[in-house]
């Protein structure tokens, strides 16, 4: 069976589970970022575990229909949080000044702000530069082709 990185099946998709096994998302082949950045989330909220939110202490879970309004959103089954497909993928870390964190190097979790700070991860400089990448690559153009 085919493996990225040691244990992590490729056909899983899921951009948290190769974080988590330090995979190195920058040394994936094409297939591997073309599964990453087309797989589509399951849209039945029933399907998302729902968390505690410590500052509340209710329950709150992933909304899909963030993934509509902002594309580069994917959930991660296996962290029970968010990345950002394109930051995690095309590599932000040498705009300096800001840290990375957050969608990136770890899962967003904290889901009574989800929409709150997935706006604000938009309007960073590098978000806005991988974003830029992303759409620049060969993969886009094979991305909206298919679509």
């Amino acid at each position: 069976m085919n493996t990225s990185s040691g244990d992590v099946l490729l056909h899983d998709w899921d951009i948290g589970k190769l974080i988590a096994s330090n995979a190195k998302l920058g040394n994936l082949c094409r297939e591997e970022v073309y599964g990453i950045l087309t797989c589509e989330p399951p849209m039945a909220t029933s399907e998302y575990p729902h968390t505690r939110q410590s500052e509340s202490g209710s329950f709150r879970q992933f909304q899909p229909p963030w993934v509509k309004l902002f594309p580069w959103l994917h959930y991660s089954k296996f962290e029970d949080g968010a990345f950002c497909r394109a930051c995690a993928i095309f590599d932000p870390s040498s705009i300096r000044g800001q840290s990375l964190g957050q969608f990136v190097t770890q899962p967003f979790k904290m889901w009574i702000k989800g929409l709150e700070k997935i706006k604000e991860h938009a309007t960073l400089e590098y978000h806005m530069t991988t974003i830029a990448k992303c759409k620049s690559s060969s993969l886009h153009t094979r991305i909206h082709q298919e679509l």
